[in-house]
């Protein structure tokens, strides 16, 4: 479905979750679907610090227009 307010529900949701261990990433932004063409998981971790993520709490990642994430 288009235009229904998918990323408008998703962003409440990122929103009321309280954890300061949270990110929204865009993949239709080409900076920020980069970060998931590592080969290697570690360096996919070491990606997302730059977002402010801890990999050794838990930790919420919100992907809109995951659709376009593909090899």
């Amino acid at each position: 479905m288009r235009r229904v307010g998918k990323t408008t529900l998703y962003r409440q949701v990122f929103e009321k979750i309280e954890s300061k261990n949270k990110v929204f990433l865009d993949m239709e932004n080409p900076m920020e679907r980069k970060i998931f063409e590592e080969m290697d998981f570690n360096n996919i971790w070491a990606n997302l610090k730059q977002y402010g993520l801890d990999s050794s709490k838990k930790a919420y990642l919100f992907l809109d227009e995951f659709r376009l994430v593909q090899k």
